[in-house]
């Protein structure tokens, strides 16, 4: 009976809803919004307030005979020694306004309030998002589109702002208030108090039964298509030189306007139906004034009891219609965005604080023992019993055909995947999980497209460093070390030069050095280059090889992934890989003469 009880619950929708907010909140920010209910509810009552005030006067201006016939009127007129029922009208009207003033001061100060909660939360939200899509690791962003990526961090948790927590904020206000009022109407008169309702809820019943499932479809779709937009867009940017050269400038257009049409369509039907209520009520209450009218002519008498009757119909008209309009619109709205709570990513957000964590030797060698990798969607090994050993200020190259494993083999290292069997060993000690943090900090890594965020080349090579926190000595010796010297002269403002999203304003060869730079700032003492010379010309890959050349010393151990002969020049030992192991050891001088 109990289960059969809550299934029921939680099938009406706003029963529903709180329920999946609450999940969504922290308990802090439950606490918090346990406060914002307090503030609504007092918010209210500064409403009745005004309204009682607004009423009062109304009351008194169509008969200023109830100053003398109100006991409690007339006291106030007695008191205060008035000479006239004009002057006490004044002094009424005067009331008003400072009343309402003071009112739109403090409600404008308790919107800001629930706002700022609203948002707040909103970032809250997005910083778990980004944390948990963190902790999700490599593999989930390989195979995750981008577009997909940034909507659950950048777009959701601002829908669930907009479109759930200040709407769900907004109906309680409102509800609270119709609360209050409706049952002032029902104390003054019952009568006109079933009217409203005979009236009113047939219309708001119809509008939530036609929109419902109607909204929540639309919801979900604008998810889609907001999504698809974005993936098109960003294909049309970042292929743009495939775009133009493959003349494919229209198809590509077509494709982004097709979707973005769909959008445009479901955001203007919205926009439609967010009226519907208004103009359904305002309808509604011009048919109220015919029930005046007739309730008046059955149940009313002089002319002067119809116009209190008016008065108090303007009285509830004046909050009552307004407000459900607003209940229905906050409803509405919910219903639009209740579909994006699926795109809340499950799982606990990982910590990207940095505290303080264990240090990792690496004074002798890196083994790697009986190493075994294998991806979720392949049963068989990319790595499979993998065996061999860097001693420390070596310079290793490994080669091998794609697909061998090399690549795997990186991200294994750099612990962007974590092996199934066999593991690494520093010094004879393990790396697990507690020690990933210190083995990274030891790590320069530089990739065949190195990242370059769109910022100066100083913010490039002290990677992820505000202004404030850049080492001038570190970076001068990282620039000087990876021979960046002339691209600081070369570039106008140098070291605060713009180079571009993506390093566009520079050259493949000067990506990899900043890449280099990167590694050097970081004192890394464990390079890793994947492929880092594969896109670069002849004369750029021997300038590249000649910057690695630098970096040798006892202290330094460099480990570089080639498909390239040329660039192993001056490796200590080179590793030939085939399906996932090791098959032969070389030295530069045999590469080359079996080459030739």
């Amino acid at each position: 009976m109990t289960v059969n009880l809550k299934g029921k619950i939680n099938q009406i929708f706003i029963f529903r809803l709180i329920a999946k907010v609450s999940r969504v909140l922290s308990p802090a920010e439950r606490k918090e919004g346990l406060k914002v209910f307090f503030i609504i509810v007092l918010s209210a009552v500064i409403e009745m307030v005004s309204l009682f005030a607004l009423f009062l006067f109304t009351f008194v201006a169509i008969s200023p005979q109830k100053i003398f016939e109100s006991p409690k009127l007339n006291w106030a007129y007695s008191l205060f020694n008035f000479s006239s029922p004009d002057q006490f009208m004044l002094m009424l009207v005067i009331g008003v306004f400072v009343i309402f003033f003071i009112k739109n001061v403090i409600l404008l100060f308790i919107l800001y309030l629930q706002s700022k909660y609203s948002y707040d939360v909103a970032t809250s939200i997005s910083e778990r998002q980004f944390r948990k899509i963190y902790g999700r690791g490599l593999e989930y962003f390989s195979e995750t589109n981008s577009a997909i990526v940034i909507n659950n961090i950048l777009n959701v948790p601002g829908i669930f702002a907009t479109g759930t927590l200040l709407p769900l904020i907004y109906f309680f206000s409102e509800l609270i208030l119709l609360f209050f009022v409706l049952t002032s109407i029902f104390i003054a008169s019952p009568m006109l108090f079933l009217s409203l309702l005979v009236v009113t809820l047939p219309v708001m019943g119809g509008i939530y039964w036609i929109t419902k499932n109607k909204l929540q479809m639309m919801g979900r779709e604008k998810s889609v298509l907001f999504t698809e937009t974005l993936d098109k867009l960003n294909q049309a940017i970042f292929g743009y030189t495939d775009v133009i050269l493959g003349n494919k400038e229209k198809e590509f257009m077509d494709s982004y306007l097709n979707d973005q049409r769909k959008l445009n369509s479901i955001h203007t039907l919205s926009y439609v139906m967010g009226f519907l209520p208004m103009r359904s009520l305002e309808f509604v209450s011009i048919l109220g004034i015919v029930v005046i009218f007739i309730y008046a002519q059955n149940f009313g008498g002089t002319d002067n009891s119809l116009m209190e009757f008016m008065a108090m119909f303007a009285f509830s008209a004046l909050r009552v219609i307004p407000s459900m309009n607003r209940t229905i619109n906050a409803i509405m709205q919910m219903q639009t965005a209740e579909s994006n709570f699926d795109l809340f990513l499950d799982g606990e957000p990982i910590s990207l604080e940095k505290n303080i964590h264990p240090e990792v030797s690496f004074q002798e060698k890196i083994e790697i023992r009986d190493l075994t990798f294998s991806y979720r969607n392949s049963p068989a090994p990319v790595l499979n019993s993998l065996n061999f050993v860097i001693k420390k200020g070596q310079r290793i190259g490994i080669v091998g055909k794609s697909g061998s494993g090399k690549s795997t083999l990186v991200k294994v290292l750099l612990r962007f995947l974590m092996e199934q069997k066999g593991g690494i060993y520093l010094d004879g000690q393990k790396l697990t999980d507690e020690l990933t943090r210190g083995w990274r900090d030891k790590i320069g890594y530089v990739q065949q497209d190195v990242f370059i965020v769109d910022g100066s080349l100083k913010q490039n090579i002290a990677f992820g460093e505000s202004e404030n926190e850049i080492d001038l000595n570190r970076l001068n010796a990282a620039i000087e070390q990876a021979s960046l010297q002339d691209l600081v002269k070369q570039v106008p403002g140098g070291l605060d030069a713009k180079i571009g999203e993506r390093g566009s304003m520079i050259s493949g060869g000067q990506r990899q050095r900043i890449g280099i730079a990167r590694a050097l700032y970081k004192n890394a003492i464990f390079f890793v280059f994947d492929e880092a010379t594969s896109a670069l010309d002849s004369k750029t890959e021997q300038e590249i090889t000649e910057a690695i050349d630098k970096l040798v010393n006892r202290e330094r151990t460099i480990l570089i992934i080639a498909h390239r002969i040329t660039t192993l020049k001056g490796c200590d030992r080179i590793f030939e890989m085939q399906d996932g192991n090791i098959i032969s050891e070389h030295k530069y001088a045999d590469l080359i003469r079996n080459a030739n």
